[in-house]
């Protein structure tokens, strides 16, 4: 239905136990399919080397906010989420989660104490930004939607990190700082003042990542760029200079690009060549 209608479309199949991603577009009056494989398995943080400080700002999630992971297609967004999400549900006692995708990549373990809604469009519902809308009235701990698409479904995943719930979403952008200006894009000229406010309060931490192939040519590693709110943070943002943030980024608990690549150049699991 949303391939006729849209001329494109995402969605999930497993084909003989295999999970696979499908994309399926148009061009120049043929048809396009593009089929991603997905881990049968989730990992762990520990397996993915996700910095500590990701997990530790995931287990405020009682004291809401937004979490924003950045990073082109394909670059593991979802993985590092699902993995960092399905620890705290191990590791807490009773959370309520809700997951809006398209499609559903990671099927979260339903072995705990927590109740885990994952939900995917088509199948469950037909527009983010009605369900993100929907989400305020269930009182959910954890909200995660898949990607902030449009201006709309930016302006919702705003107003329910204000309900003191923890939103964890994704966008496409070049490094964790440029973050606030597609959040503020959204939002009329005049109202750039107030959204810098809003962020400077609601932000937890704003993620970007790559994925470097690794010198044993076997799989890729994954290399982390993460800003963390705090009071030198704050300042920047209310004064409107968030173009200089990467100056706070040289001391913890933030991480620079950089400084992710070096280490694992030291550490002799990517190439200098592949690094730079």
């Amino acid at each position: 239905k949303e391939f006729m209608e849209k001329w494109h479309a995402n969605y999930s199949y497993v084909y003989e136990w295999i999970p696979l991603r499908i994309n399926w577009s148009v061009g120049m009056g043929k048809s396009y399919m593009r089929i991603r494989k997905l881990p049968s398995n989730m990992f762990t943080p520990e397996e993915l080397w996700v910095p500590q400080v990701i997990i530790d700002e995931v287990r405020k999630y009682k004291e809401g906010g937004l979490i924003v992971v950045s990073a082109r297609p394909g670059s593991g967004k979802s993985t590092t989420i699902a993995s960092v999400l399905q620890k705290i549900f191990n590791e807490e006692k009773t959370i309520n989660a809700i997951t809006l995708e398209d499609p559903i990549e990671y099927l979260y373990n339903q072995d705990t104490n927590s109740i885990i809604e994952q939900r995917e469009k088509i199948v469950d519902f037909d527009d983010f930004s009605t369900w993100v809308e929907a989400c305020m009235r269930q009182t959910p701990d954890i909200v995660f939607v898949q990607e902030m698409t449009n201006k709309e479904i930016v302006r919702q995943v705003m107003d329910l990190a204000e309900k003191w719930v923890l939103v964890i979403t994704t966008l496409h952008t070049s490094d964790a700082t440029s973050i606030f200006e597609s959040i503020v894009w959204a939002y009329d000229s005049n109202r750039r003042k107030e959204i810098l406010w809003k962020l400077s309060t609601l932000f937890r931490c704003f993620i970007s990542q790559k994925l470097i192939r690794r010198k044993s040519g076997k799989w890729k590693v994954a290399v982390f760029e993460v800003l963390v709110n705090n009071n030198e943070s704050k300042g920047y943002i209310l004064d409107d200079k968030t173009e200089n943030l990467h100056q706070i980024m040289v001391r913890e608990p933030n991480i620079l690009m950089s400084q992710s690549i070096l280490e694992k150049i030291e550490e002799e699991e990517i190439s200098l060549k592949d690094g730079l």
